[in-house]
């Protein structure tokens, strides 16, 4: 591959690809009263970056495939059920994005060597996602034992959706939706060397992925535990190999 610099008033461009790991969870809230604490899992993002940097400053565009998610593992007595009933919840999350990141840095050397500090935002479009579920409802019985009495264990793919559909999906042989766009924050501290920069930062999402609702039946809640909202968060370690001119 060709090296390219550009300077232009002292500015100089530099590009390449960029493969990072992520580690993704959510803020979560259901439609059952119990506070839910998602666990995370782990993802790509991959890609490409390209920086320009003038003196200490550098403006960062990423293009990125990313991977996020989260996952609900937890077990709990719903509202107005039998003392010693429960609820185990086994869900996994997992979307696939278009991501954008664009990020102001701050480095420690006017060529861009050495520490930096960086922060900024980033736009994301849904590409699919795929939602499995093993939940399992227990009932306490006059003998004292407990049993399981159901259980649901499926897995669907997830559309990108702006709205629920108009048309209720009353089975579980239907898909789930999330939002097509998210967006967010972001922030961390990366270290340059020669051509390689690596960074490391944390994400907060500031879209609520549940769609509207478009009408009185068209809202999908297969059980309590279903999201009434919820927003990406997440870690990422990421490593660019940049190409251009270097002092």
């Amino acid at each position: 591959m060709a090296e390219v610099s550009v300077a232009y008033s002292q500015t100089t461009i530099h590009f390449g690809p960029h493969v990072g790991g992520v580690a993704t969870t959510a803020a979560y809230a259901a439609y059952d009263k119990h506070r839910f604490t998602p666990r995370s899992v782990l993802g790509v993002a991959l890609g490409g970056t390209i920086q320009a940097q003038q003196k200490q400053w550098a403006l960062q565009i990423s293009g990125l495939y990313a991977q996020r998610g989260f996952r609900l593992q937890d077990e709990y007595q719903p509202v107005g059920t039998p003392e010693g009933t429960s609820y185990l919840i086994n869900e996994t999350y997992q979307l696939s994005y278009l991501s954008l990141p664009v990020n102001l840095a701050y480095t420690q050397r006017p060529n861009g060597q050495g520490f930096q500090v960086f922060a900024g935002g980033y736009v994301s479009m849904l590409l699919k996602g795929h939602w499995e579920y093993n939940d399992s409802f227990l009932t306490p019985q006059p003998n004292g034992e407990v049993f399981r009495s159901s259980y649901l264990g499926h897995d669907k793919d997830i559309l990108p959706s702006p709205k629920q559909p108009t048309t209720a999906a009353s089975g579980l042989d239907y898909y789930i939706y999330s939002r097509r766009v998210d967006a967010g924050l972001q922030a961390g501290i990366g270290y340059r060397f020669s051509r390689v920069l690596i960074q490391g930062g944390y994400s907060v999402g500031l879209v609520n992925l549940v769609p509207a609702n478009s009408g009185s039946n068209a809202l999908l809640v297969y059980q309590s535990s279903s999201p009434k909202s919820y927003s990406n968060r997440g870690v990422h370690l990421s490593a660019a190999y940049l190409f251009g001119k270097t002092d």
